[in-house]
């Protein structure tokens, strides 16, 4: 009898040896990079927002270092540096950078076992680098005549037409569904000179409304990008978007689909008080001189009362 108690108590401990191990190798494990976006704020001056989507595997609280370079590598000059903490597991966004447009920028980003966030304490345990080429406000060589996108089951449908492509490779086709543009595609451009004609479909069977854009691309690395177009779910009467989203307060665009005039838009800080109230007079209304800080935007359908209300952020 006591030779099975002894061998159920060295079992159990056994056991609980083996969970701590496992709770304790979790806890190390590494946060990874999910996405990084770039996106014109303004043309003119040229001014670009980067932010990066990062993902905590574990409970405990870890850290990621993000810095942007000048150029290609991490000898050129650095453009801005930050420290973030990861609040346990999940995704989380963080507080992007802006500056002005380069034509070549190197992202890195370090991820350490810190939980405070501190940069310099604890281990790098990731490092992952990535270029973007290019200048969002720049000029192709290329003129985009039109730009449209349709959805319908599932199915959206893009089209568009443009001219003068002279030393042009082609287009990326990029999509927001929430988590930030990423490519889905990529079309050749004709490069004849000539007016042409595109079009391109994708299954983005989605509950919510969906953004899409073109990235114009030059042969030699240059690229700009189109309007965005917005798609909304097929179980909306209407939907919109907020682009760009950050942006400053001077150059916001509020992308309308399925509402006709019989809309409004508020726009309410954080502490639920309306500062400003617009009527929908078309599906592209600008909304300028708002300071620095988190709003929310709300539209409504003045017919059936339905509403819609997203997130804005101000970065002046």
């Amino acid at each position: 009898l006591n030779l099975k108690r002894i061998f159920m108590k060295s079992n159990f401990l056994l056991l609980v040896s083996l969970v701590l191990t496992l709770n304790a190798f979790s806890q190390n494990s590494c946060p990874t990079v999910v996405s990084r976006t770039i996106e014109t704020v303004t043309t003119s001056p040229c001014v670009v927002f980067v932010q990066t989507i990062a993902n905590n595997p574990t409970a405990a609280n870890k850290g990621m270092k993000v810095t942007v370079y000048d150029g290609v590598g991490t000898s050129g000059q650095v453009l801005s540096t930050n420290c973030f903490i990861l609040l346990g597991k999940g995704d989380t966004t963080l507080k992007g950078s802006q500056f002005a447009c380069t034509s070549i920028i190197t992202i890195v980003t370090e991820s350490n076992t810190a939980s405070d966030g501190d940069c310099l304490s604890g281990n790098v345990c990731a490092t992952t680098t990535q270029f973007f080429g290019g200048n969002p406000g720049g000029t192709a060589p290329v003129k985009l005549t039109s730009f449209d996108a349709n959805g319908k089951n599932g199915v959206v449908s893009l089209k568009w037409s443009s001219e003068s492509e002279i030393d042009f490779r082609g287009y990326q086709i990029e999509m927001n569904d929430g988590t930030g543009f990423r490519t889905i595609g990529t079309v050749l451009g004709k490069n004849n000179g000539l007016a042409n004609n595109y079009s391109f479909e994708y299954n983005a069977i989605s509950k919510q409304s969906v953004q899409f854009r073109l990235k114009l691309l030059d042969i030699d690395g240059k690229f700009t990008y189109s309007k965005t177009a917005l798609v909304k779910a097929d179980n909306q009467s209407f939907d919109f978007s907020i682009y760009p989203n950050p942006s400053t307060g001077a150059n916001t665009n509020i992308l309308i689909s399925g509402l006709s005039n019989d809309g409004r838009i508020q726009i309410i800080d954080m502490t639920g008080k309306v500062l400003k109230t617009l009527v929908v007079n078309s599906n592209n209304v600008k909304v300028g001189n708002l300071p620095t800080g988190v709003y929310m935007v709300k539209v409504s359908n003045s017919a059936t009362a339905e509403q819609v209300t997203k997130r804005m952020v101000i970065v002046n």
